[in-house]
């Protein structure tokens, strides 16, 4: 009998462990991802200004980046091969008409204009697409996750968050009190 009740206490004990250390490990490592999101959001928001580069408007070959450092601004970066992007597409395009007029909002790519001139003609984007040729702008912002939201006010960096937004509501209250429509 004795030999019998070891490997039954054994086995579910060892399986235990192996389960509890599996658990910590995947709570560590959501740990360690959204620290380095915070970090890369407080270096880009440390900055304080939009940096220097092109931002091409897709359909009318104009720079945009004057534009964009003038008045309320959204720039959400987005890339074409991204799930993420595609909702935060949606959800945005969905949202535009509770946003404030004084409040502009562009999606930025810094892919080639041809694959994204097919994407967006493929979805239903409602607000102006610009280009971030080479990614100048993105990657002197610090950042490294789709999607990207930077909100500006005269060209300097009020807020800046990754990710997409649920729906319509939270993607309201991440854009800020008193910045909406009711």
């Amino acid at each position: 009998m004795r030999r019998f009740l070891k490997p039954v206490i054994i086995i579910p004990a060892l399986l235990g462990i192996t389960l509890s250390f599996s658990i910590f490990w995947k709570i560590q490592e959501k740990r360690k991802f959204e620290a380095t999101l915070k970090n890369a959001v407080a270096t880009a928001v440390s900055s304080g200004l939009l940096p220097k580069g092109n931002l091409i408007h897709l359909e009318s070959r104009a720079d945009y980046y004057e534009t964009v450092t003038r008045g309320k601004v959204l720039l959400v970066f987005l890339t074409t091969d991204c799930g993420a992007c595609n909702k935060e597409i949606l959800t945005m395009s969905q949202t535009l008409p509770r946003f404030p007029p004084h409040l502009a909002v562009y999606g930025v790519f810094f892919e080639d204009r041809d694959k994204v001139s097919k994407f967006s003609q493929e979805n239903p984007i409602k607000f102006p697409v610009l280009l971030d040729k080479g990614g100048q702008i993105f990657n002197g912002l610090h950042l490294r996750y789709f999607p990207a939201k930077i909100l500006l006010e005269n060209g300097i960096i009020v807020k800046t968050w990754v990710g997409s937004s649920p729906n319509e509501e939270s993607l309201l209250k991440e854009i800020g009190p008193g910045e909406t429509k009711l």
